[in-house]
């Protein structure tokens, strides 16, 4: 509950805060050339687990008619995902369109704030009519959602000088972020959960996005890994579903059981064990990793 409050929505406005326009060509080559990279990797991984488990033929079966749909919308979860996450990859490519990678529906930086509220408004009158909850899991809808955290964080790299300085702001938004986060319960972007109130979930996003920023601005091994962990970010979500098939077997066979402190030791060992294949694919192959 508390990692997702805010993980997201501080991933869109990290990129939103880094947006540089880019050729289409260029976009769709930073975003979807790792994803079908990892996708096959975490294929030939999928595979050999369903012939190490015996199920050669239903399993095998079973991943050719479900991997597919991770890559148009969500659902309930029923399919095998070749490449966790992609959805956020997907939408990134749209709020990207939006912003300037497609100079005919660019939105001018005058006025994000503006359509950044717009969004949110929409996103209240879907959730409000309950026949109208499914269509958010499509990619396309689902961009209304995300759009304002990318738009929020192209603003605020225009107030950067402003936001590195007020380290005192740091408490008092860290208790906001606790206290929200409390009152509203669980929130999930990708499965359009947002609580007991759609405003709320975007208010907790961004007072606990910007302090989450504030931190790495002011401690400085936590700038630097925080930088470098968001240049890898679709390298992790690439690796991280087979780090964690793995290390939950080894620890279900030490008899470890999961939980919550087991759930952020193993999110430290995706972080840890992808570390050097960021620096590497930063140094010698950059396409990894979207650059």
């Amino acid at each position: 509950m508390w990692f997702y409050a805010f993980h997201m929505p501080a991933f869109f406005m990290i990129s939103g805060y880094l947006y540089k326009p880019h050729s289409i060509a260029k976009t769709m080559r930073q975003l979807f050339i790792p994803v079908l990279f990892f996708s096959a990797i975490n294929l030939v991984y999928e595979l050999c687990m369903n012939i190490l488990g015996q199920k050669e033929f239903e399993g095998f079966l079973n991943l050719l008619t479900t991997c597919w749909q991770p890559y148009i919308y969500t659902n309930d979860g029923n399919y095998t995902s070749l490449f966790p996450g992609v959805w956020f990859v997907i939408v990134l490519f749209f709020c990207r369109m939006l912003m300037g990678d497609l100079k005919i529906f660019a939105i001018n930086p005058k006025l994000d704030l503006y359509i950044a509220l717009l969004c949110i408004v929409i996103v209240v009158l879907f959730t409000s009519v309950s026949s109208c909850d499914k269509i958010l899991n499509i990619y396309v809808i689902k961009t209304i959602v995300c759009l304002p955290f990318m738009l929020l964080g192209r603003f605020f790299r225009q107030l950067k000088e402003y936001m590195e300085k007020p380290s005192y702001l740091f408490v008092p938004f860290l208790v906001l972020y606790v206290f929200l986060t409390c009152f509203n319960g669980p929130v999930d972007i990708y499965s359009s959960q947002f609580g007991k109130n759609v405003i709320v979930m975007y208010v907790n996003a961004f007072f606990s996005s910007i302090t989450l920023f504030i931190l790495c601005s002011h401690v400085g091994f936590l700038k630097s890994y925080f930088e470098l962990f968001s240049k890898g970010t679709l390298l992790i979500l690439g690796l991280h579903k087979i780090i964690l098939s793995v290390g939950k077997s080894l620890m279900y066979k030490v008899g470890i059981e999961d939980s919550i402190l087991g759930s952020l030791f193993l999110s430290f060992v995706v972080l840890l064990f992808c570390l050097p294949f960021i620096k590497f694919s930063i140094n010698r192959c950059p396409w990894l990793i979207g650059r």
